[in-house]
């Protein structure tokens, strides 16, 4: 088994949690909330190069803790309940199962992340304003790095401690 194998499995196992939909639900929503205050409040023009400098600090504020909540449970979780044992027993390694949990939950907030940056660069466009694809894009590229940042962090945190609480106290303190 490799890491895609235990990628895969995460990213289901997330996704059919009601938190995690919550959370990608309420980030979808604060940026379309953004989208939809940015054309009444901002300056003309109105444009998606514009409307990233507007909506960064509202994501800066908000990823951190979704990035956190996501991977602290990783592997702390399966440790308190004894099913890191039976996961370490199957054909891989360490490295594979806590790479595989970091990807599969980054690629669940990056997907999120995308999906609400999206549908806010609709909303600004279609009514009042225009695109412009290569500042909006590279804002993308690093909210999705600073995403994947911080579930690295809280899927460091649970790989480091063997209780959730710890895990949690750990990530957030960084």
């Amino acid at each position: 088994m490799t890491w895609r194998t235990v990628a895969r499995r995460d990213r289901r196992l997330l996704l059919d949690g009601r938190l995690s939909k919550v959370a990608l639900a309420g980030l979808v929503g604060l940026v379309a909330v953004a989208a939809y205050v940015y054309p009444v409040v901002g300056r003309d023009p109105i444009t998606t190069g514009r409307f990233v400098t507007f909506v960064d600090g509202w994501l800066g504020a908000v990823i951190p803790p979704i990035g956190v909540l996501f991977g602290y449970g990783a592997l702390a979780r399966e440790h308190e309940s004894g099913a890191l044992r039976l996961a370490l027993s199957l054909p891989h390694g360490r490295v594979a199962l806590v790479l595989g949990r970091f990807a599969g939950r980054a690629g669940v907030l990056a997907g999120g992340v995308v999906a609400a940056l999206a549908v806010g660069a609709a909303l600004v466009v279609y009514p009042f304003g225009t695109l412009e694809p290569l500042p909006f894009l590279a804002f993308t590229a690093l909210s999705v790095a600073y995403a994947a940042v911080w579930v690295g962090i809280g899927v460091g945190a649970s790989a480091l401690v063997a209780t959730t609480r710890r895990a949690l106290a750990l990530a957030v303190g960084d």
